[in-house]
């Protein structure tokens, strides 16, 4: 238990609540986002440094349930696959994973996903905020491939952090020395999961799939147990992905950025194919990207309120997509999609609801 506040977020009834949901309210949580129709708890009511120095000097554990995927099952199952993303995954071979961009016909970005392929007829789509299994399965009744698609009922949490490995070390010894990306099917607590070695938070870590939900609580709890001696820490989703160019999609809705406008280019294979937006992106190669995603630095003194709306750059080069204050940097950080001829390393006044900031608008990743 916690002494945070209590939660006063009324939740919805046709929102999914996670199979961790009783263990992220007795940890306290305070506030929940709405991602994948999934609730996932994005505050417990602390010090974002407390979390912080969790994950970068032991470890935490994230509820990331609201990361759902999509089964492809059939004989046509990776040829699907690969049609539906821009990466080249007909050479994936079982116990690996591939993050890919997945564009709409016109090319831009319908979200990002990390792909495993199971067996040669199972392949998951672990996709971002979007109704993709809609989207896939309007693309399949227009085509010829053997397959089904339907959602999957797993939910996956993630131990990340500099002691994860440690705690992982004991729950499942097989899975720890995977390079990353790679994943292997393991039992914790005596239940069947997927352990991948993976996550969105910058730092090092797993994601754990227990293919049962009516045993994910069984290994949330195995892990906490397991991470007690190492000073395990459950929080939302925390950790240097921002500096370090993690991307996640979700700041760029409503843009129409393309992968190559959205510093996603290592996540799109051309010479492969064919795949949805295919076409267009050869072509924006051809013409040359029209905009870039690029970072801001504001410095340790701004202060700033939340972004509830795209804030313009006042020379018109473009528009600030995201703020926040950088526990790694000491300093409020932002990115921006600007113009693709916009130069960089330079000063520029941006306009916010509570006045104008100046800020330095720099390449990305902010630090390695």
């Amino acid at each position: 238990m916690t002494n945070a506040p209590r939660r006063t977020q009324v939740l919805r009834a046709h929102i999914t609540k996670s199979p961790y949901f009783p263990r992220t309210e007795e940890a306290g949580a305070i506030q929940y986002y709405d991602y994948n129709h999934t609730y996932w708890p994005i505050s417990y009511g602390r010090d974002p440094a407390e979390e912080y120095q969790a994950i970068h000097e032991r470890a935490v554990l994230i509820d990331v349930g609201c990361e759902r995927s999509v089964e492809l099952r059939g004989p046509d199952a990776l040829n699907f696959a690969d049609y539906l993303c821009a990466r080249n995954l007909r050479t994936m071979k079982p116990g690996r994973a591939r993050h890919t961009a997945i564009c709409e016909p016109n090319g831009v970005i319908f979200c990002e996903a990390l792909v495993l392929k199971l067996s040669e007829d199972r392949v998951w789509i672990c996709h971002g905020p979007v109704d993709f299994l809609q989207w896939a399965n309007a693309i399949n009744a227009h085509s010829d491939f053997d397959v089904d698609v339907f959602q999957t009922q797993v939910y996956p949490l993630a131990v990340q952090g500099l002691r994860a490995y440690e705690i992982m070390q004991e729950l499942a010894p097989d899975a720890v020395d995977m390079k990353f990306f790679g994943w292997v099917q393991a039992r914790v607590a005596g239940v069947e999961t997927i352990i991948v070695r993976s996550g969105y938070t910058g730092a090092f870590g797993f994601e754990v799939f227990p293919l049962d939900p009516a045993d994910a609580l069984r290994v949330w709890d195995a892990v906490t147990e397991a991470g007690e001696p190492h000073g395990l820490m459950i929080t939302p989703m925390i950790g240097p992905f921002f500096e370090r160019g993690v991307t996640d999609w979700t700041y760029g809705h409503g843009l129409d950025l393309n992968p190559f406008e959205a510093r996603l280019e290592r996540a799109v294979n051309l010479d492969a194919g064919p795949f949805v937006g295919k076409e267009a992106l050869e072509g924006v190669v051809e013409a040359g990207p029209e905009r870039k995603l690029v970072g801001i630095r504001f410095g340790s003194e701004a202060e700033l309120p939340p972004i509830e709306q795209f804030w313009p750059i006042e020379d018109g080069s473009g528009l600030v997509t995201r703020v926040k204050q950088s526990w790694y940097l000491g300093e409020t950080i932002g990115s921006a999609v600007v113009t693709a001829d916009t130069e960089l390393d330079r000063e520029v006044r941006v306009g916010h609801p509570g006045g104008v900031a100046t800020g330095r608008l720099v390449a990305l990743p902010f630090m390695d």
